[in-house]
């Protein structure tokens, strides 16, 4: 008697079957049960680094992300602890498992707040990640840089990126080039 077995892979679940292989649907999305955000210290950051490479060139030769990691980790290095800067990490029972920078960009008179470098861990994507990363850099641009408005940049065919913003009350302020844009939250 030949049996069915479940195995799951990036959120689908694909059913093997007498030689067959079946795909289901995708699942409903899986919450987060113990995430703990905190400031990135400088020990987090070559880990950080890593999980930045592998969210954003998810298929590069090994070596390439050797080189990437690298050079991420020294941008991280360089920008960590200054006072219009934080960086913040999502751990899930001691694990990286997301990552954000928030920092005061130079705008005229008055720097404004830009989230950038927002990655979750493609295993642990669709649980609500993302979104308690956005909350914490939404009242951190409240709280510490006192501002009421919050920027992005996102690539737009970056559709996963575009929908959590979007689901989350940004919208298009400007088009950049290189089919870039930026997107604005108005903060209560």
């Amino acid at each position: 008697k030949k049996r069915k077995r479940v195995v799951m892979w990036w959120g689908w679940v694909l059913l093997a079957a007498c030689g067959r292989g079946l795909v289901a649907p995708p699942m409903a999305p899986m919450r987060v049960t113990r995430l703990e955000l905190d400031e990135a210290r400088v020990g987090d950051l070559p880990e950080s680094a890593a999980l930045l490479v592998n969210a954003f060139f998810p298929i590069a030769a090994p070596t390439v992300v050797a080189l990437l990691t690298h050079r991420e980790l020294r941008r991280l290095e360089q920008k960590h602890g200054g006072s219009d800067h934080v960086q913040l990490t999502a751990r899930e029972d001691g694990h990286l498992v997301g990552f954000v920078d928030l920092e005061l960009r130079p705008n005229g008179n008055e720097p404004r707040p830009y989230l950038s470098d927002l990655a979750v861990r493609p295993d642990r994507r669709r649980r609500g990640v993302a979104t308690q990363l956005l909350d914490a850099c939404e009242h951190l641009c409240q709280t510490r840089f006192h501002r009421s408005e919050l920027f992005l940049k996102v690539d737009l065919d970056n559709e996963p990126a575009l929908s959590v913003y979007r689901d989350r009350g940004y919208s298009l302020y400007a088009h950049l080039p290189e089919n870039k844009a930026t997107f604005r939250k108005p903060l209560p």
